[in-house]
């Protein structure tokens, strides 16, 4: 298994891109602190194309070329290994634990979008210690 250890580089940031596209295209909200704005601008900033609201399909469509000789070069499908570990026992929790764990899980979209790969600390609302996270990056094994 080969790791990509560039999370910055255009090619990887366009694969989380995509992703988020795909999942705003069917009614997801985007990560908290973003807008459809922000991440169609972020993809323009990759594809060099000015995307209109709205235009999720073309930028979708856009960056999965760019993605396609990343794809291409390691003879397979680009994958993401995602762990997550979220301790539920501070106060942060009690209240509403659903809504607690949504706003962790957007964080970790943040940190993704914004280029991290390895560990990162979770934390709540209080900014109290509430697990980690891994991430890594990867072709997918050929069977």
């Amino acid at each position: 298994m080969a790791t990509l250890h560039t999370p910055r580089e255009p090619k990887v940031q366009a694969i989380f891109l995509r992703a988020h596209l795909r999942l705003i295209s069917v009614g997801l909200t985007p990560p908290r602190g973003m807008t459809k704005g922000d991440i169609l601008r972020k993809a323009g900033n990759i594809t060099g194309t000015a995307y209109k609201r709205g235009e999720y399909a073309k930028a979708v469509a856009d960056l999965t070329e760019i993605i396609g000789p990343v794809e291409a070069a390691v003879g397979v499908p680009v994958a993401v290994k995602l762990e997550l570990n979220i301790k539920s026992s501070s106060d942060a929790f009690t209240q509403d634990p659903g809504a607690e764990v949504a706003r962790i899980l957007r964080a970790v979209a943040n940190t993704i979008a914004s280029g991290v790969e390895g560990n990162f600390r979770l934390s709540d609302i209080n900014g109290n210690y509430a697990g980690w996270a891994f991430l890594e990056v990867f072709p997918e094994a050929q069977e």
